[in-house]
């Protein structure tokens, strides 16, 4: 074997090795890039959630008369269920929007049945910071208590 055919070899080898690398390394990018807007696209929709979840409280807390707090919380109960399908790989902040929105459809059915809400109303704000904690560790960020 001469060295020009030795050479030859190392240089074929150096190329796969090389091509091999750079595929290795686009598939790795591509993969972290994915994750990174999954993230972002989880992230948007923690925050849209913990939106939602606000309005609705409020919409459900004010003085409005029957017909105009439903004209304005139905939209949001039924944007807010969309947003629920979304997350459903988060199993805490997913029970505690299930919950959430069970105390907002009791209150809405006593505020419906002209009954007393205001202890309902506690549960609904307190599913609320159950809601807003959950949505702070899908987030990472320390929690307010």
């Amino acid at each position: 074997m001469t060295t020009q055919v030795a050479t030859l070899i190392a240089a074929g080898v150096a190329a796969v090795a090389s091509i091999g690398s750079l595929l290795i390394n686009s598939s790795l990018i591509k993969n972290r890039e994915r994750r990174q807007q999954l993230w972002r696209y989880d992230l948007e929709n923690v925050r849209g959630v913990e939106a939602l979840a606000g309005r609705i409280t409020e919409c459900l807390g004010g003085y409005k008369n029957l017909n105009g707090k439903m004209a304005e919380v139905n939209p949001l109960v039924a944007e807010f269920q969309k947003a629920m399908g979304t997350l459903l790989r988060h199993n805490d902040l997913n029970k505690a929007m299930r919950e959430f929105l069970h105390s907002a459809a009791i209150v809405v059915k006593l505020t419906r049945d002209s009954q007393d809400v205001r202890e309902e109303m506690k549960n609904l704000h307190a599913n609320f910071r159950k809601l807003i904690t959950a949505c702070d560790q899908v987030l990472n960020r320390p929690s307010l208590k």
